[in-house]
């Protein structure tokens, strides 16, 4: 305003100095919300040339350059041609509203003009712009959020990702559901005489895509209520990683893995490695490793290592930073559930309320200083041998119970792999606490490579062992074990500290000093069908300390608990509340 009233300064010197003002800002990545637009795509909105996609509304059937949403994502964020650069439509701190109903992505999509039959997998939405900073950030939304209603993203002819995050940094993705409309799955059965049919590879005509998500060289990143199903590869592919939030989304049924961390691409020395806070809430990940029928969206033809495949449900190569698993169903995965066992130690990982169940190896596999707490593990590594699996058509006896079948494993001090640390004696503590375990593998918890200088504090854990599932195949039954340690040459075991567990029916009667060795009765024992819900009799209820405990347990209900009179502190994973209890594994994921 008072370059208003000087008249000694001329209006082209303020719309200059405005101008550097507006640089100056933008080169400190501070761009005003102000210069932020909102795009918008619907079904019938238009291309680029008929509709500036800066307005809701549908192409009225003439003319260019109208007020009205594009036609689709891709003419939002065109693939580039071939060999060229993208040339993204929305700008850093824009947003892009997605409306109801089904959009194709790949070859023969509205906005795949630069796309070309000998490069199909490029033919991909181009990077997400990165936003400005963490508080603006570039937004891809559905405009519906509801399970079952949200937009849906398809791939055709074998896009390489559906959303592409490559350095893409700044970004909130969130309300889509993202597949394709194929059963096919890459390379599925590769390995020549090892699968029993179902081999449903995918073609370059088919309508499918490769991976949902794609992302790498990327920091502060939201992804919410997104259903990432049935992909030709793997649901989400992305390593080095800064700050990034997964909240309230489903992958399941991806041909190849759900989340793959791993992208060195056979690159041993290549750098995969994540920062800051990498956390899931709300999340499930399952029956990865297996196909799944379009349009019946039923799991079938898993496979499994010993076929080609990979089939964890989410797994790292060499990673730091600080992993939080919470309120995560993981299970029902063709290798293992939870993989972290390649963490370099730098960080640290979080696991509470976590319900694991299914998986073909470990269910949980942690490294370095590790907290698990008020979860519901439950080693079944010999679900897709049993008759009445879903999906098991393809896998193979040796696929279950893979390196050994062990609910948990942890590399319990010197986490770092041999080579990849100076330290021999790397100082760990890790806390296991109020978690129910049961298991047919070889033990319940499996700890190696550790040292003498770092601790494992196991607490208040219910630990239940059932027939080891390899040994009794193989004509020699015996239990699972309970914790134990696996010698590994070059490391020792680490400090083990018990204190109020509960051991039950595992090998050679393990029953450290000051643990309940009594049945647990839980409402069903049996591996395959298991309810940790105590019975009212139950040795678990009451027999645990205030010091002992955590808050809430694996449902969220407080401890202690109030009910029928109750006042006590439980064991294990679940606080009693009554065999009116109807919430055992009710919630977001069934």
């Amino acid at each position: 305003m008072q370059y208003r009233n000087n008249p000694q300064i001329p209006k082209s010197s303020v719309v200059l100095r405005a101008l550097l003002l507006l640089l100056v800002l933008i080169g400190l990545g501070i761009a005003p919300a102000a210069f932020a637009n909102t795009f918008y795509v619907r079904t019938d909105g238009g291309t680029a040339a008929q509709c500036t996609g800066l307005a809701n509304a549908p192409y009225p059937g003439t003319g260019s350059n109208q007020a009205c949403a594009w036609a689709n994502p891709m003419v939002a964020l065109p693939p580039p041609l071939y060999g060229g650069k993208p040339q993204p439509r929305i700008a850093g701190g824009d947003t892009l509203l997605i409306g109801p109903g089904q959009y194709m992505i790949g070859l023969g999509a509205p906005g795949a003009d630069n796309c070309n039959t000998g490069a199909l997998g490029s033919c991909m939405l181009a990077p997400v712009p990165s936003g400005p900073s963490a508080a603006q950030p570039t937004r891809v939304l559905g405009t519906v959020c509801t399970a079952g209603q949200q937009p849906q993203l398809w791939g055709n002819r074998g896009p390489y990702s559906m959303v592409n995050l490559t350095s893409s940094s700044n970004v909130e993705v969130g309300c889509l559901e993202i597949t394709d409309h194929s059963s096919c799955v890459v390379n599925h059965c590769s390995m020549a005489g090892t699968c029993k049919g179902q081999i449903n590879v995918c073609k370059s005509t088919d309508p499918f895509a490769q991976n949902g998500i794609v992302g790498s060289d990327s920091q502060s990143v939201s992804l919410h209520d997104l259903n990432i199903h049935g992909m030709g590869n793997e649901g989400v592919r992305a390593g080095r990683l800064t700050n990034w939030s997964m909240q309230r989304m489903r992958i399941v049924g991806n041909g190849f893995a759900g989340w793959d961390n791993d992208i060195r691409n056979g690159i041993s020395t290549a750098d995969t490695s994540n920062h800051g806070t990498i956390s899931f809430t709300n999340v499930e990940i399952g029956f990865n490793g297996c196909g799944e029928t379009w349009p019946g969206l039923q799991i079938f033809g898993c496979w499994g290592q010993n076929e080609g495949g990979y089939g964890d449900g989410l797994g790292t190569g060499p990673t730091s930073g600080n992993w939080v698993f919470e309120s995560v169903y993981v299970h029902h995965n063709t290798q293992d559930g939870l993989d972290l066992l390649y963490a370099d130690g730098t960080g640290s990982i979080s696991m509470d309320r976590v319900h694991a169940e299914g998986n073909a190896g470990n269910q949980l596999k942690v490294a370095g200083a590790t907290t698990i707490t008020n979860s519901v593990v439950i080693g079944d590594c010999s679900y897709f041998s049993q008759p009445w699996s879903q999906g098991s058509g393809n896998m193979q006896l040796s696929d279950d119970c893979r390196a050994g079948g062990d609910a948990i494993a942890m590399l319990a001090g010197n986490d770092q792999h041999p080579g990849e640390s100076s330290s021999i004696n790397h100082v760990v503590t890790s806390t296991i606490k109020n978690n129910t375990i049961i298991g047919e593998g070889n033990g319940l918890i499996m700890l190696s490579r550790g040292n003498p200088v770092s601790t494992v504090n196991f607490v208040s854990n219910v630990l239940y062992g059932t027939t080891n599932w390899q040994l009794a195949r193989s004509g020699y039954p015996e239990l699972a074990g309970g914790i134990y340690y696996y010698a590994t040459t070059g490391y020792s075991a680490p400090t083990m500290n018990y204190a109020g567990n509960l051991f039950w029916n595992v090998k050679n009667g393990q029953c450290p000093s000051g643990s309940l060795c009594k049945d647990p009765q839980f409402t069903v024992s049996s591996v395959y069908a298991f309810n940790p819900l105590p019975m009212p009799t139950s040795p678990l209820i009451g027999s645990a300390t205030a010091a002992n405990s955590t808050t809430v347990d694996f449902r969220g209900y407080l401890r202690p608990s109030s009910v029928d009179g109750l006042t006590g502190y439980d064991i294990g994973a679940i606080q009693y509340q009554g065999m009116a209890d109807n919430r055992i594994f009710q919630s977001n994921f069934d």
